[in-house]
């Protein structure tokens, strides 16, 4: 009976010692793991040290720039603004202004409306895109050489319709 104990002894020491240099080789593998992960974190950090740093500097720059734009403009308005009152040029200004804004409104639109949108094919005809009725007006109006149509939908934007109406403003003055 004692030399069944003894290998029985022997048995459960070689699986305890296999199992104790498993969760040895377990836990060294892991530790490993864990201090490559620590090393990861650490540079994720000087990144994003460095990371904020350039963009703080950008917003710097960015305020630096905006201020001279500010400073440049009122230059500009300052100078010229006695030129303008001195050769009588008050009405073409006004015209500039206006010529900027419809240029302006336009490519508004044109980023606003698919390219196949913006033209009416034949006065008179309906045109049916994607759940919207393009309705031609009775008369088409000429801007940039871009003919703009009138766009009917339940569900059109407020800001497109905003533009539109905008533009049919300018259109009239």
């Amino acid at each position: 009976m004692s030399i069944l104990y003894s290998i029985q002894l022997n048995t459960f020491s070689t699986e305890l010692r296999s199992k104790f240099i498993s969760e040895w080789t377990s836990h060294i593998e892991l530790k490993a793991e864990v201090k490559s992960l620590k090393s990861n974190i650490k540079t994720l950090k000087k990144k994003l040290t460095l990371v904020q740093k350039a963009s703080s500097v950008d917003k710097v720059q960015i305020l630096s720039f905006e201020a001279k734009v500010r400073e440049l403009e009122g230059w500009l308005s300052d100078d010229l603004r006695p030129l303008v009152y001195e050769r009588d040029l008050e009405d073409k200004v006004m015209e500039l202004d206006k010529s900027f804004a419809r240029e302006n409104i336009l490519e508004a639109l044109q980023e606003l409306l698919p390219w196949d949108e913006m033209f009416i094919p034949r006065k008179g005809v309906a045109k049916q895109l994607g759940g919207t009725e393009v309705v031609p007006l009775s008369q088409e109006m000429l801007l940039a050489s871009v003919t703009v149509p009138v766009i009917m939908s339940p569900l059109m934007s407020p800001m497109l319709i905003y533009s539109i109406l905008t533009l049919v403003l300018i259109a009239i003055i």
